[in-house]
């Protein structure tokens, strides 16, 4: 018994005296309050805001914008090609007293939309009425430019006169297209008591042309001097009547058109000495009655010559002529050329017309 627990306290002994203690597998952590040595300039306090040294990336829930320009809606319609004209009526015009009268109150039918009235200046009209319509759906305005008419032709108690026309149409989309020919006129012989006297269209020919040249009216080489043609009723019968005697070289005739002749004759027949023939075109005058009862007519005018070496020279201004009205008798007499001022035209376009008189 003594011997077993003398054995067992020398085991024990020997278990203690062997037990190694196990170094750590790790190296130790520093404690956490130990601070780190700073590597750059101290932080600020930290009430101290700190500008950031880049931009800030925005919130994640804020979007951001779009890289590219985003495409409109596909119902939106793309812009026009052409600025659409807008449409201003020009004051109403209806006199029939003369053959071009009765073709400027057609046109100004035509641009005030009253289709029904310009069909009715028509004799024998062309087409039907919707088709004539129709015609002029596209059609915003129209400027007409003529040749005035130097005399008459008579049958059957009739007395008809051609017009020379250039019509510039401006449609609805802001182009221009143009159109050349021929109106002719008629009225019943006017010695024929009883009758109405009015004019009226009888027919027309014309024909779409690439554009606004007037270069046609003038005749090739020189023609004969024309039938004499004296009628100062108003300011297109008188300017026509003016050129008339020119081209006849009645140059002391065309001088007496003038209320004050702006030179004396032989000065005037002299500006005249190498001109050959002269054609007038002209916009005609929607007049308006001026101070003291007359009618001053401002025309637009554009003068086509020819000389004797066969060259051309073309010419646009403004004739400004005086008539009195045909309401008051006691004021009859003739319509005279008060003023005008002409200038060189490089070619022979109408379009030096439109604001000739500007």
């Amino acid at each position: 018994m003594r011997y077993t627990l003398f054995l067992l306290l020398i085991i024990v002994t020997l278990l203690t005296a062997c037990q190694v203690p196990t170094p750590p597998t790790t190296t130790p952590i520093l404690a956490t309050f130990t601070p780190v040595p700073a590597t750059s300039s101290p932080i600020p306090a930290t009430d101290t805001q700190v500008p950031p040294t880049s931009t800030p990336i925005p919130p994640t829930d804020t979007p951001a914008p779009p890289t590219d320009t985003p495409a409109p809606p596909t119902n939106t319609p793309p812009p026009a090609t052409a600025t659409p004209v807008p449409f201003t009526p020009p004051p109403f015009f209806e006199q029939r007293d003369t053959a071009v009268n009765v073709l400027t109150s057609y046109i100004n039918a035509i641009n005030r939309r009253e289709f029904a009235r310009a069909y009715a200046y028509w004799e024998n009209p062309p087409q039907n009425f919707a088709d004539f319509r129709a015609g002029f759906a596209d059609t915003l305005s129209v400027q007409l430019v003529i040749s005035p008419p130097t005399g008459y032709e008579g049958a059957a108690g009739s007395q008809f006169t051609t017009i020379p026309t250039l019509l510039m149409a401006t449609r609805t989309d802001g182009s221009e297209h143009f159109f050349r020919g021929e109106y002719v006129t008629r009225r019943t012989n006017p010695d024929m008591v009883g009758h109405p006297t009015d004019w009226g269209i009888f027919q027309a020919s014309m024909k779409t042309v690439a554009g606004a040249t007037l270069n046609p009216w003038l005749p090739d080489g020189t023609p004969p001097p024309p039938p004499p043609y004296d009628d100062t009723y108003d300011g297109v019968s008188t300017l026509a009547s003016y050129y008339n005697a020119i081209n006849r070289r009645e140059f002391e005739r065309a001088l007496g058109y003038w209320q004050e002749p702006p030179q004396p004759l032989t000065d005037f027949t002299a500006g005249f000495s190498d001109t050959t023939w002269v054609t007038l075109a002209l916009i005609p005058p929607q007049e308006t009655l001026a101070t003291g009862g007359f009618i001053v007519s401002h025309i637009p005018v554009f003068l086509l010559a020819r000389h004797t070496d066969g060259s051309r020279n073309y010419f646009a201004g403004c004739f400004i002529t005086q008539s009195p009205p045909p309401e008051a008798p006691s004021l009859v007499g003739p319509t005279e050329i008060l003023d005008a001022s002409i200038r060189v035209a490089p070619r022979g376009n109408a379009h030096f017309l439109i604001d000739a008189c500007e």
